[in-house]
This record gives C-alpha cells, sequence and structure tokens, in this order.
C-alpha cells in the first residue's frame, strides 16, 4: 500500500488526522484479517513544511531535507501511536535511491522487509529524503511503492491518491473524462493520460502512478489506483469489486525488448547444453504439470485472443488458435513424449582412426539460441519449447499479435515448470513486441541467433528466407496433392481425401488440391462431390472435372492457393505422369499422397515426387513429429539441405569433430 501527500496532509501541509485515523484504522483491521501488509508512506517533506510553518514546498535542497527530519519525525509518531491503538507494532524503513539501485543494499532491504513481516510487524517505507543528494532519488514514492511490491512479489500493489483512478482525461478540467476500470497492459498510449503532480505538496502525480504501474505490471504484480479520502474503499479493493482503475498483471516476468532477450538467451545457451539428462526429463515434467495447473489461465487467455479475433479470420483459423482442455492436456503430453526421447547431444555420428593414429570423432552439439517465428497456434509454444530444451538450446519465441495472450500465458507456465526444476526461466524466452520490427531484429541478430525457424504463412517464410541474415530453416506452406490412380480402391480413396481436407483445414498437412485419373474420374467425382457438399467443403473444379459434377471453375491461383480452410481444387489427369508434373509444378514439396493398388505405380510416385513426405495410400494429415514419433515438432522443413520433414531433436543439433592424439604434429 502507498499512500500519497495529498491523502495524508491538508493543503496547508499539516496533518489531516480524521483521514490519517480512518486510513490506520482500515489497514489494521485488513492485517487482523491475515493479510501481510507494507505501508509506503508520504508525507514526510510535506508534514515538515507545515511542522515549521514554511510557506510552501521549499524549492532549496537544505530546506527540503530539513523539511524531511522533521516531518519524518512527525510522521512516525502519529503513524505508532495510531496502529499502537489496534494492537500493531510500526517499523520504520528508510532507503535512498543508491539502496534500490545496488544489489547488495537491495537484497539486505528485501531481507529486512521479510523478517519484520514474519515477526508481525507493519513496516512503513519512505524514502530517506534527509540524505537524499537529488530530489526524490528513487524518482518519487509512487516508484518506491512499484520497487517494493516487486522485490517482496507481492499480490498487489494500491496507490492511495487524490482522484478515483485514471481517467480519459483530466476530470479536473474536462466534464466529459470518464474513468478508466481496467487497464491490461500499460503501453505507451496509456502512459500518455499522465499529467504533473497532483498537488501542491506531493511529487508524484498520474504519470509517476503510470510508470509504477508499467514497473510492478510486468512483474507480475497487479495495481490499483484510486482515491484514499475514503480508506474503507480498501475493503472493496481486495474483494476485486471495481474501485479505481485496476491494472493486470503481466504473467511471465518484466517485458524485455527483442535485443536484451537474445542476449540473455546467448548468455545462457552453455548451461542449457551442459543439462544432464535428467535435469532436461525433471525440467519438462515439471513444466507438463504447470501447463495442466495454469489450464485455467491459458483457457481465460486464449478466450481474449479469441474475442479480439472473431469477425477478422474465418472459422477455421479461429480454430487453428483456439485452445481447449483438450489441447492444453495434448500440450502436456507432448512435454512428456519428448521428455521420454533420447536427447542427440553428444551422440557419437561417427569415428575413425586415422593413418597417423588420431582418433576422429563426429559428435552431435546443440545449435545454441534457437529463434522461431510463428502464427497463430498457441501449441507451437509448448511444442518448440520442449524440443529445445530436450535437443540442448536454448529458445527465443515470437508468435503472432493474435495469440500473444495465450502464448504469454503458456510461458508464464512454462517458467513456472523450470523454476521447479531449479533451472533459469531464460531457457525459454517470448518477444511481447508482435509488430514487424521484432521479426526484423530475429532475422538480422548474427552473433545471437544460431538457428532461426519461421513458421507459418508464405509471406512471412519468404521474408524471412530472403532477408535473414542468420542459418534459417524454410518451412514450406503446406499446398499438399493426394492423386487418385486408376488402379485406386476408390472408397479408400474417397476416405483419405476426407480425412487429408477435412480433417482439420487449417493445419499445413491439410490437401489443398485432388488429382484424378481420367479412367476413374466419372465414378470417383460424384462420389466427392457428394462427401465434401456433407462437409460443406467447396469444390474448384478445372474443366474436365466441371464436365462431371457441378462446382466453381477454378481460377488461376486456386492450383498455387494455400486454402486453410474448407476447399478443395480438383483436376482431372491422363496419367500418373501428368499427375507429377503438375505436382512439381504447383507443390511446395511438403506432403504428397497417392492412392493405388498398383506398387509399380506407387514405387514410380515415390521416386518422381520430390517433396518431404510422400505416402502410398495413406492421409498426409500424418505429417507431423508426433506421428511420426518425434514427440512434437519444430516444424516443417521443405528444404534439401539440413533438416527436412518435420523437425525433431535431431535437426536442432549440429556437430563437431573432436580429435585425439598422442602427441601428432604435422
Amino acid at each position: 500500500m502507498k499512500v500519497g501527500t495529498s491523502t495524508l496532509a491538508h493543503a496547508t501541509g499539516a496533518l489531516n488526522i480524521r483521514r490519517t485515523a480512518a486510513l490506520c484504522r482500515v489497514l489494521s483491521d485488513v492485517k487482523n484479517a491475515g493479510h501481510e501488509l507494507v505501508l509506503v508512506s508520504s508525507g514526510a517533506i510535506g508534514m515538515g513544511v507545515g511542522k515549521l510553518h514554511l510557506p510552501g514546498r521549499p524549492a532549496d535542497m537544505p530546506t527540503k531535507q530539513a523539511a524531511a527530519a522533521v516531518g519524518q519525525c512527525e510522521l512516525m509518531y502519529r503513524y505508532d501511536k495510531l496502529f499502537s491503538e489496534y494492537g500493531h507494532t510500526v517499523a520504520q524503513v528508510l532507503v535512498t535511491g543508491e539502496d534500490a539501485r545496488d544489489e547488495v543494499r537491495s537484497a539486505n532491504i528485501e531481507a529486512t522487509l521479510n523478517r519484520l513481516l514474519a515477526l508481525g510487524a507493519l513496516p512503513i517505507v519512505n524514502e530517506n529524503d534527509t540524505v537524499s543528494t537529488a530530489e526524490i532519488a528513487v524518482g518519487d514514492n509512487d516508484t518506491l511503492g512499484a520497487i517494493v511490491a516487486v522485490h517482496l512479489r507481492a499480490d498487489l500493489l494500491v496507490l492511495l491518491t487524490d482522484i478515483d483512478g485514471l481517467y480519459t482525461a483530466d476530470p479536473h478540467t474536462d466534464a466529459a473524462a470518464r474513468r478508466i476500470e481496467r487497464v491490461e497492459e500499460v503501453t505507451d498510449a496509456v502512459l500518455a493520460l499522465g499529467g504533473g503532480a497532483g498537488s501542491a505538496q506531493g511529487t508524484g502525480g498520474m504519470a509517476t502512478k503510470l510508470s509504477a504501474a508499467r514497473l510492478a505490471t510486468q512483474h507480475g504484480v497487479e495495481m490499483v489506483i484510486a482515491n484514499g479520502k475514503k480508506p474503507e474503499l480498501l475493503y472493496d479493493i481486495l474483494e476485486g469489486k471495481p474501485v479505481g482503475t485496476r491494472f493486470s498483471a503481466q504473467r511471465g516476468g518484466p517485458r524485455m525488448t527483442t535485443q536484451q532477450l537474445l542476449e540473455q538467451a546467448a548468455a545462457h545457451k552453455g548451461a542449457a547444453a551442459a543439462l544432464s539428462a535428467a535435469q532436461r526429463a525433471a525440467a519438462l515434467e515439471q513444466m507438463a504439470r504447470a501447463l495442466e495447473s495454469a489450464q485455467a489461465d491459458i483457457l481465460a487467455a486464449n478466450g481474449q485472443d479469441l474475442a479480439a479475433a472473431r469477425g477478422s479470420v474465418s472459422d477455421v483459423m479461429l480454430d487453428r488458435l483456439r485452445l481447449t482442455p483438450r489441447r492444453v492436456a495434448d500440450m502436456a503430453a507432448g512435454l512428456r513424449s519428448v521428455a521420454a526421447l533420447k536427447c542427440p547431444v553428444g551422440e557419437t555420428l561417427a569415428e575413425t582412426t586415422l593413418a597417423n593414429g588420431l582418433l576422429l570423432q563426429k559428435r552431435r552439439v546443440p545449435m545454441g539460441v534457437v529463434a522461431i517465428i510463428y502464427e497463430s497456434r498457441p501449441n507451437v509454444t509448448a511444442d518448440a519449447a520442449a524440443l529445445c530444451l530436450q535437443s540442448g538450446n536454448v529458445c527465443v519465441l515470437r508468435g503472432g499479435k493474435e495469440a500473444i495472450c495465450s502464448n504469454t500465458a503458456i510461458v508464464a507456465a512454462l517458467h513456472d515448470g523450470l523454476a521447479a526444476a531449479g533451472l533459469p526461466a531464460a531457457f525459454v524466452g517470448l518477444v511481447q513486441d508482435t509488430s514487424r520490427q521484432s521479426a526484423g531484429e530475429l532475422m538480422a541478430a548474427r552473433g545471437l541467433v544460431d538457428l532461426l525457424i519461421p513458421r507459418g504463412g508464405r509471406g512471412l517464410i519468404r521474408a524471412c528466407v530472403e532477408q535473414a541474415k542468420v542459418p534459417c530453416i524454410e518451412t514450406g506452406t503446406g499446398i499438399c496433392h493426394i492423386y487418385v490412380d486408376k488402379a485406386a480402391d476408390l472408397d479408400m480413396a474417397l476416405a483419405i481425401v476426407d480425412n487429408a481436407k477435412t480433417s482439420r483445414p487449417s493445419v499445413c498437412n491439410a490437401a489443398e488440391v485432388c488429382l484424378v485419373h481420367q479412367a476413374v474420374a466419372g465414378q470417383f467425382l460424384p462420389m466427392l462431390a457428394r462427401r465434401m457438399a456433407e462437409k460443406h467443403t467447396q469444390l474448384r473444379l478445372c474443366p474436365r472435372a466441371a464436365a462431371v459434377i457441378p462446382g466453381t471453375p477454378a481460377g488461376p491461383d486456386d492450383f498455387d492457393t494455400e486454402f486453410l480452410d474448407y476447399i478443395l481444387a480438383v483436376r482431372v489427369v491422363g496419367s500418373l505422369e501428368e499427375a507429377v508434373a503438375h505436382i512439381a509444378a504447383h507443390s511446395t514439396g511438403h506432403s504428397e499422397a497417392i492412392v493405388t493398388a498398383d506398387e509399380a505405380a506407387a514405387q514410380a510416385f515415390c521416386a518422381a515426387v520430390d517433396s518431404a513426405a510422400v505416402y502410398v495410400n495413406a492421409s498426409t494429415r500424418f505429417t507431423d513429429g508426433g506421428e511420426f514419433g518425434f514427440g512434437c515438432e519444430m516444424g516443417i522443413s521443405t528444404q534439401k539441405l539440413g533438416a527436412r520433414g518435420p523437425m525433431g531433436l535431431p535437426e536442432l543439433t549440429s556437430y563437431k569433430y573432436i580429435i585425439r592424439g598422442a602427441g601428432q604434429t604435422r
């Protein structure tokens, strides 16, 4: 609790006895209810001004310090007397700016406050204005309150002032100004609502309170600004009622710049690489448990993302964004699956003894810092963190703005799991800035990012591949094809196409194109049309297909589009060779399938189609790290150099040579 001069003193600077007495009574009652309480109190200088009968707040430093010396005695005398009436012992804690900034002194302050709380005392904190060499060396008591709250990992910081909360404009001068009940994030726009000092005797105004709100909330402390004229409203605040302006705590720790996050990750990659297998397994288990425990918070955050996206994206893309209890459980299961896999780090890939007696070993090593830029799907957050940790890497995650609330909640849970395992949160970093600038910073972070993996739409992937100055994996979009051969079992073909298209059309392994051999088109296409109509799926037809079944004529781009929706492009081909040629011209190299009973046709298709995954008589929806036994995946690589297909643990490693000799020279 921070109480300002405007609450404690009259305009003359003299103590407002009635209000101070009411405040102490309410705070005593709150303490009696079992709450631990720290009071950050302004008022020393203002009270000294009244005690010394000065005409106003002094401008020169010596007089300010003199007023503080006098006023602090008066202030603590009043607090001691008033709280003693209710059986509470107070303790004076005076700090300076140097105390707050110095690591050792700051730790001592924290230890002292915690011990006082343990002893049942009520610490009263103020800046030591009698020795400070600059006006409000900490910044002001609003900032001091935030610093204390952060150090004590408080549940709530309350700033009592002379106004009912944060307004859209200055309510003293603008009758149309309205109070803002809740602020989810203290952005620059929110900071711009701040003004100057709120009273003649005070040093802080709304601007300092908003700065304090940013500091507190970024470190996970909720904050409320309310009017101190009625101390009884503290009861309502503690009950969560809409009093004043409440600032939501940002889970996941302090908000860092992208550069700071990268520097932190780089500083920890050695520690991540050095973890034992047991440490990794224990951490992943704790992270899985933390996800399960935080399910309600994660789903609530996801609800915010869904509400913001609804109306601006399609239903299938909403499904891509949506989390459910089952999907949260699946994320936790994915972490446990990865934990059960053998860590590839340290594996000897090859070993030989050279003619000169040197022992040459080729050994797997982590990449280091793996940065992932992805869109929409919050489950990627957990998958990427698990794979990076198990492969000895540190990850820096940058999701899209549409999933920022979900991603933040997931990372907060993962951090809880890491903490439970005794590991630093820096192993999993989340970029809070979802602008293009942050993506550009990751692409350009030479010396900090060892591998960049984009996972999203064509525009994102192209930008990363073309602009990245760091090593980049091309994870292509999924224009996946299913070819129904003349020797196909048509019922099987229908089931495969149905599954590949409609089971979850918003994912990259969903089929976008169906190629049908002309010999079976007359029989198969009506079957396909009926099934797709049942699934409310549009068909975009080539002229030969349109001659058999009704549908929308295919446009010039329909065979080069990743629809991610209930839309399927259909083309009739004259041969297997024509199907292969079409795939070569239009595929993104992700996944293709043939449905056939002809083994020779199957072999020819597999040999000729140059994609990361080629299926015979199976749905493309199996192109997934979990389905392949990798636990989960970092993405689907469509390039040929290095990783290809679902990226699991080995794909997140490199190698180095270890050479052992016995004094050989050259």
